[in-house]
């Protein structure tokens, strides 16, 4: 997908401006010292604390800050900034160390239009050799989501990933999910913010529902139709959110 599909370089047009976040938050500075066994478990705890806030967007990342934060060393503490960075959670600059990028309308527009290509890669394959306990599965996480309202961003969040993973796990290109993986997570984070609405909630609902039903019946064009709407969707909703905040910001 060359062109832009979903318009954003022309409507997201600056940054979102305002206040800028400063140093890691006082929450995770008074958070009692947490003990850590190995790197993956420190990149977990330091992902989670992105991704809920307690690290801030715009904040710097001092690494002996964080070794005793986690009550760790400075070796894994810098292997794990590494490992964001290539996420793009975290930028290493010259004389500056490590730093949480702020929000921006190309941030967000970059990773959505890498997962916009992504997803339709996966749901091919997805829908054509999707099993009882895959759909089985999806069910379950939808039935979940259901249950939940559009105020509830974080939890339909968590689900709504786990009913893409699922989808994208199943597929034999490991690299390709590694890479995905990586971009939705990040997307997840610097989302995180900007709120649901009601609408796009009951849509993204219909949508998922349509995904299921296409893939039971192994419907390769319907399941790539309902994503492509569940895609744009949530593409527009961002931009009309996003430029709300940004306007209530300056």
């Amino acid at each position: 997908m060359p062109r832009d599909s979903c318009g954003w370089r022309a409507r997201f047009g600056s940054p979102m401006s305002g206040r800028a976040q400063g140093a890691i938050s006082e929450e995770l500075r008074l958070a009692k010292t947490r003990i850590v066994e190995g790197e993956k478990a420190l990149f977990d705890l330091v992902l989670d604390d992105i991704a809920s806030g307690q690290i801030e967007s715009g904040a710097r990342l001092k690494i002996q800050d964080l070794a005793s934060a986690y009550n760790t060393s400075v070796n894994p503490v810098r292997e794990v900034l590494r490992q964001l960075q290539g996420m793009g959670l975290v930028r290493i600059l010259p004389n500056r160390g490590a730093v949480v990028p702020k929000t921006d309308a190309n941030i967000i527009r970059d990773l959505f239009e890498v997962l916009s290509l992504f997803e339709p890669y996966f749901m091919r394959w997805f829908a054509e050799s999707a099993t009882t306990k895959d759909i089985a599965y999806l069910s379950d996480v939808q039935d979940q989501i259901d249950a939940l309202t559009h105020e509830q961003k974080q939890e339909f969040s968590a689900l709504d990933q786990k009913f893409h993973a699922h989808i994208c796990e199943r597929h034999y290109n490991a690299r390709a999910v590694e890479s995905w993986r990586s971009h939705r997570m990040a997307y997840m984070v610097f989302t995180r913010s900007i709120p649901l609405s009601a609408n796009r909630f009951t849509a993204a609902k219909a949508e998922h529902h349509e995904i299921i039903e296409a893939c039971r019946v192994h419907d390769v064009d319907a399941s790539l139709e309902a994503l492509n709407r569940h895609i744009h969707g949530a593409g527009d909703m961002m931009y009309r959110n996003f430029r709300a905040m940004s306007e209530n910001s300056t």
